[in-house]
């Protein structure tokens, strides 16, 4: 069994600075190492106390008439310099003191008592089915889109992809449109010369894995006029989880992340404690 070493550095846990590669990670570490789930209780405990604290602080400010009316206070009469009694201790609801976070280094994943250990697979996987070597959706891709000689394309360059990405990210079609018809922009002579024709242009690039939209009928339990139940008609989008996995192992940007062994994963050496966090380690 050997001991899996983690790189990443954030996020990770206040208590102990133990850093993880997702927040769910995270979650699984409060939720295992008992130490940090207690103080994490006792945080929680404590904001729970400070807004309850303000809460009845607010609620003795307020001024109650004989007949049980709350009564108004009249700010116009009240001089500026006088102190109201409605002011809200804003203090009662600062979080609890947390440590600052340390730096990278501090601490990972393999220095906390909370390690993971990896038992390998010792069958054999990830062999190809065949010998014959089809194209990736990415190579085939690659070859039969146009790609105006740039690596960038339909683009010219990279400055006007970034100009492109820019755009959609920041700018709606009006603004864009305007953007576009300026003379800074216009003397640059990009491929798009408004909204629509970029929006074109995006458009005609090859899209992840298509979406496909089913219409489910729900029967409720309320009857209509002639005593049947009701029914309501909803829609169910969705992605095909084969062509989701051959694109992801197809696309050459995650060449090195793909695990094609199983393997089980521990939290200390002895094995006596399952992570269940990939689907490798299912």
């Amino acid at each position: 069994m050997r001991s899996g070493r983690h790189n990443t550095y954030l996020p990770s846990c206040q208590h102990c600075y133990t850093h993880f590669e997702t927040e769910n990670g995270v979650s699984r570490h409060l939720a295992q190492k008992h130490s940090c789930h207690e103080k994490e209780a006792q945080r929680l405990a404590a904001v729970s106390r400070n807004l309850f604290d303000a809460h009845t602080h607010i609620e003795q400010t307020r001024r109650i008439s004989p007949d049980g009316e709350e009564i108004p206070y009249d700010y116009d009469m009240m001089p500026l310099d006088a102190e109201m009694d409605t002011d809200i201790n804003y203090h009662l609801l600062a979080m609890p003191d947390v440590p600052p976070p340390p730096p990278p280094e501090y601490a990972t994943q393999d220095e906390d008592e909370n390690d993971r250990y990896v038992e390998d697979y010792d069958g054999v996987a990830g062999m190809p089915m065949s010998d014959v070597v089809q194209p990736t959706r990415f190579e085939f891709l690659a070859c039969n889109i146009p790609l105006n000689n740039s690596s960038f394309g339909p683009f010219v360059d990279e400055k006007e992809w970034d100009l492109a990405k820019w755009i959609m990210k920041s700018l709606g079609k009006g603004t864009t449109d305007e953007l576009l018809k300026t003379d800074f922009v216009r003397e640059r002579e990009p491929s798009f010369h408004n909204a629509r024709k970029l929006y074109q242009i995006i458009d005609s690039l090859p899209d992840s894995t298509a979406w496909k939209c089913d219409f489910i009928k729900v029967e409720g339990d309320v009857m209509n006029l002639n005593g049947t139940p009701m029914t309501e008609t909803y829609p169910l989008w969705r992605r095909d989880a084969i062509e989701i996995i051959q694109e992801l192992i197809g696309n050459p940007t995650f060449r090195n992340d793909i695990a094609y062994f199983p393997e089980r994963a521990y939290t200390d050496a002895q094995g006596t404690c399952r992570i269940y966090d990939e689907l490798w380690t299912a």
